[in-house]
């Protein structure tokens, strides 16, 4: 049995062996940079939408 932390149990509750990769440049390292933009994206577009509602 692989003793995984109880923040990585919560996320990944079906990877039991906690294989599954922590980034996705653990998958391929091409797809770092898309995923720093993709999640500045995502981070200016919560905070746009947070604003506008206060």
């Amino acid at each position: 049995e692989v003793v995984r932390d109880a923040v990585d149990e919560r996320l990944s509750p079906d990877d039991v062996y906690a294989i599954g990769p922590a980034a996705l440049a653990d998958v391929d390292i091409s797809l770092h940079t898309i995923s720093l933009v993709w999640g500045a994206a995502k981070a200016k577009a919560h905070i746009a939408r947070h604003q506008a509602h206060p």
